[in-house]
């Protein structure tokens, strides 16, 4: 079984409902400029998991499709700037085949950030798991590690 499910936004995340209650995180990587979260948090929310997301604020590290955005908005497309586009991020576009230009990027993870977020992960199961030792012990239960 899983401490942590870290992923890309996408619908490997769904595997969260596999998640053992209370004492698991599921962390959502999200693309530059994408605020699109889909139901992973309410997911997890109702599965009491843990929720945790990280999204890329470093232009540099993405790879963005334009031919997707020119298909999904080809008028948007042709009247402004790419870096319009950007600026206006993901809630500037309403659609939902505009939403996929921004999800389906790629992306580099730096290897600090990606060890920061491992560390949060880490210290929010551990503290979960810590707290329900403490319940045990002042109730009398006797846990597998006493």
């Amino acid at each position: 079984s899983w401490d942590i499910l870290a992923g890309m936004h996408g619908s490997g995340l769904d595997n969260s409902v596999f998640l053992r209650p209370k004492e698991t995180v599921l962390l959502q990587i999200l693309p530059f400029k994408s605020e699109f979260r889909a139901s992973f948090p309410q997911s997890a929310a109702s599965a009491n998991v843990i929720y945790q997301e990280w999204m890329l604020k470093d232009r540099s590290k993405t790879l963005l499709h334009w031919d997707l955005f020119e298909q999904a908005n080809s008028e948007a497309f042709h009247s402004m700037s790419k870096q319009d586009i950007i600026e206006r991020g993901s809630r500037g576009f309403g659609t939902r085949e505009t939403a996929m230009f921004w999800i389906n990027q790629d992306i580099v993870v730096p290897l600090d950030e990606w060890q920061r977020m491992l560390r949060s992960a880490t210290q929010a199961v551990s503290r979960v798991r810590e707290a329900d030792m403490e319940k045990g012990r002042r109730s009398g239960i006797k846990l597998p590690d006493q």
